[in-house]
């Protein structure tokens, strides 16, 4: 048995809502595809999480967008290749306003999404190519393709793969001891000064954050432990515990 320390994650990137995001090289190039982001909602208004299309897709646009068309805090996901697209329903709920783990991990012909590992919908997405999903040359985080419905809250990390995982229970125990293989991007937001967001996957995917914010804040890991003592996971030390279980360090054994 294990007695495991985190070291919990120092920064923020703050989106105030109104003229904040991230532009990024557009690294959402196919299908299959995984995408994590632990974030949480601070308003309640019409948003767009993130959004790699170059147009709509009515009009032959390619790529994934994470939208709050309805202003409700509750967010679909869609997928284009520039003739056929994809919706799911509103099943990414943020309107409690609190920290969230979302994952959309895509297959070929599905298309699930999980939040805060749990499975919350199933998308048929076999209509959809495989590539080129990537038209546009810039991805945006944080507003929408035409520069437009700003998101208003707080991103803690991103990760991209080019592959399906089916191991959510990995990704959401430790979020930084994360699979390497087929990690395209991953953004920490540890860099707390500065207007660059650094590609911690070694591919060269930096993006430039406009008008956002650092600050500090504890925040919670994807884990299904209870939420007190566990934060971001890039800084663990693990020693073995005689008996009782993993102590939380709170007296609180498991």
């Amino acid at each position: 048995l294990k007695l495991i320390r985190w070291k919990q994650k120092k920064y923020a990137l703050y989106f105030n809502g109104e003229n904040a995001y991230i532009r990024a090289p557009n690294f959402i190039t196919q299908k299959p595809f995984t995408l994590m982001i632990r974030l949480k909602l601070d308003a309640i208004q019409a948003n767009e999480l993130l959004d790699s299309r170059d147009n709509f897709y009515p009009s032959g646009g390619k790529g994934l967008r994470i939208t709050d068309e309805n202003g409700d805090g509750k967010y679909a996901v869609g997928i284009g290749d520039g003739t056929a697209s994809v919706y799911s329903l509103e099943s990414i709920d943020l309107s409690d306003l609190q920290e969230h783990t979302v994952i959309i991990a895509c297959s070929s012909t599905e298309m699930k999404i999980y939040v805060d590992g749990e499975l919350v919908e199933t998308v048929d997405v076999s209509s959809i190519a495989d590539s080129p999903l990537n038209a546009a040359t810039y991805l945006n985080i944080g507003r929408n393709f035409q520069g437009a419905n700003y998101f208003p809250g707080k991103i803690y990390y991103l990760a991209y793969w080019n592959e399906e995982i089916t191991d959510i229970d990995r990704l959401m125990a430790n979020p930084f001891a994360l699979p390497t293989t087929n990690l395209v991007c991953w953004y920490l937001f540890e860099e707390g000064v500065g207007d660059k967001v650094y590609d911690l996957s070694g591919n060269g995917n930096h993006g430039t954050a406009y008008n956002c914010e650092w600050v500090e804040d504890e925040i919670y890991a994807g884990s299904r432990f209870p939420r007190n003592r566990y934060g971001l996971l890039y800084a663990a030390e693990i020693r073995q515990l005689g008996a009782g279980g993993i102590n939380l360090g709170d007296g609180t054994l498991y």
